[in-house]
């Protein structure tokens, strides 16, 4: 079992290179990324396609309200720019607590990336579900983006 956890642990560092990377350039006061990394990260999709994608594929374990709780999933108001694991009601996997331990930030190309292959950017998350889709990826986001904390 300890040989699990060390992969496990490998694994889990892996995924977070570029979240720690970008943390840690803000953190020295660098520009996290370029201006054209910049623009990729603004939500591109459309925001009331992606309320539908929502609604249909992650309202039964997410809210979105603000104030509103945890259910099998984290509440996602304000997710966009959020530290990771940050809802203090939702218990998180370690590959997510590692996630923040490391100072990542749910930016666009981050969420993407995770509602393409959850468990592939964090083996251990307890997310269950992807959003095959890019249309519908890109869409998501931008709806979640105009979710207020």
């Amino acid at each position: 079992m300890k040989i699990d956890r060390i992969y496990f642990c490998v694994l889990a560092l892996a995924s977070l290179s570029a979240f720690a990377l970008a943390a840690r350039a803000a953190a020295d006061g660098a520009p996290a990324a370029s201006e054209a990394t910049a623009a990729s990260n603004a939500p591109a999709g459309d925001a009331e396609a992606g309320r539908r994608v929502f609604n249909r594929n992650c309202r039964s374990c997410h809210q979105v309200e603000a104030g509103a709780g945890s259910q099998l999933g984290p509440n996602l108001a304000g997710l966009v720019g959020r530290a990771a694991a940050a809802d203090r009601e939702f218990d998180y996997s370690p590959a997510l607590q590692a996630a923040a331990g490391a100072g990542a930030v749910w930016d666009a190309t981050a969420l993407e990336r995770f509602l393409a292959a959850p468990t592939k950017m964090f083996p251990g998350t307890t997310m269950p579900m992807a959003v095959g889709d890019a249309t519908q990826r890109r869409d998501l986001v931008a709806y979640l983006a105009t979710l207020s904390p």
